[in-house]
């Protein structure tokens, strides 16, 4: 059973029922629908393909609604105990009841990222609920910020980040965008103190000079959910706002279009030349 059905659980879902079609997968989600922020018709399509695959889903349940002991809710797995984890165990068969399904013999949960950076300052984080940490504070610059003011040599990106002035979807092509800029910006902040190693044809022409900024590029709004190897669903023009976009491709194109990208992108981390092509015209 997977708890969760955002991209992470989808994903896991469907590749799971694919190699072992055997094996009952149950999804649950709080929301009425999977990957809710999608546009319906991507929605839609997912969720057709699990019907069709025989992958159970129910919507409108909370996990935390087992995660109990003595009567005393659990708000969230950051509280969990081994005492409260063995009373949720015991209470399985109730919950296999009540939803209609075959008791589990393995739970998986997909509930969402996590902040974890318990390893920076307060001052560095926002406030967060739990003992993970917050989400790293960092202004467009990918500067990672102490009480409000950039911290000299200190710059953070990806998912952990937290921008104050743009909010942007937790997923690979922001975060890797948001690494461009941090590494352009930390050869900037490199030139800027006489380094002899920041970049520039032939080293010295053509420097980087001004620190680049992180927004809303073309790319932020590309997202395609994996079903399966062999089937997926490719949203484009995406908005901050749940539900915008376009479903652009569908099936096996779609399928082969995400692979396509995970292979320029390892050809590209390899020094090949067709993934070095492809990235450095996005990026």
């Amino acid at each position: 059973r997977r708890h969760g059905a955002g991209f992470v659980g989808v994903e896991f879902a469907t590749e799971v029922k694919h190699y072992f079609p055997h094996i009952e997968v149950v999804i649950v989600e709080s929301r009425d629908c999977c990957i809710g922020v999608m546009p319906k018709s991507c929605i839609d399509y997912c969720q057709k393909y699990m019907e069709r695959h025989g992958i159970k889903t129910i919507y409108g349940e909370k996990y935390t609604k087992f995660l109990k002991a003595d009567e005393e809710p659990i708000h969230s797995s950051a509280d969990l105990t081994k005492e409260n984890v063995g009373a949720t165990l015991d209470k399985l068969p109730e919950m296999a009841k009540e939803w209609g399904v075959p008791e589990p013999d393995r739970i998986y949960m997909a509930v969402g990222l996590r902040a974890i950076n318990q390893f920076l300052p307060e001052c560095c984080r926002s406030p967060v609920k739990g003992t993970r940490g917050g989400w790293i504070r960092t202004n467009l610059q990918q500067q990672v910020l102490c009480d409000g003011e950039p911290m000299p040599d200190v710059f953070a990106a990806g998912n952990c980040c937290e921008h104050e002035e743009l909010t942007l979807p937790k997923n690979s092509f922001p975060a890797e965008d948001m690494a461009s800029v941090a590494c352009h910006n930390i050869r900037v902040t490199h030139a800027l103190k006489g380094g002899k190693t920041s970049g520039g044809c032939f080293g010295f022409l053509c420097r980087p000079k001004t620190f680049r900024k992180t927004r809303w590029d073309w790319g932020t709004g590309l997202c395609a959910t994996s079903l399966g190897p062999h089937d997926a669903a490719f949203v484009a023009g995406s908005g901050a706002e749940a539900g915008s976009g376009y479903t652009v491709l569908r099936g096996y194109p779609s399928a082969l279009q995400k692979e396509f990208i995970r292979w320029s992108k390892v050809n590209q981390i390899n020094n090949g030349c067709i993934g070095t092509l492809v990235w450095s015209l996005i990026h």
